[in-house]
């Protein structure tokens, strides 16, 4: 699995795709979109045609692909799209939501005592 990330893999694709023993490509759309001087803006519409881009090229080449969303909402449309590799969260935010939950239900409890 070969991970596109930067503006000039989304211009290298056709290229990219040709190598022999690529088995999938992973598209990490937040660093893609700062390679683009859009740092952060995953929805801009220029950030959002790249990452078409690839996943049509990877469509035509029969090759499955993967990307990262923040959330499950974030992935929905991937999964519709054909998305075969989904990577959600980043493990800090899955970490501090734990503990806000944790940390909710003790304030709970301390209100039960």
């Amino acid at each position: 699995m070969l991970q596109i990330e930067h503006i000039a893999g989304v211009s290298n694709i056709d290229s990219i795709l040709k190598v022999k023993g690529i088995d999938s490509i992973f598209i990490g759309p937040y660093d893609l979109s700062a390679s683009m001087g859009l740092t952060g803006q995953v929805n801009h519409p220029d950030v959002r045609s790249a990452i078409d881009h690839i996943k049509n090229k990877c469509k035509a080449a029969g090759l499955p692909y993967g990307i990262f969303g923040i959330n499950p909402e974030a992935l929905e449309q991937e999964i519709k799209d054909g998305c075969r590799f989904p990577v959600c969260g980043v493990d800090l935010s899955i970490l501090s939501d734990a503990y806000r939950v944790i940390f909710g239900r003790l304030d709970v409890l301390r209100g039960i005592t």
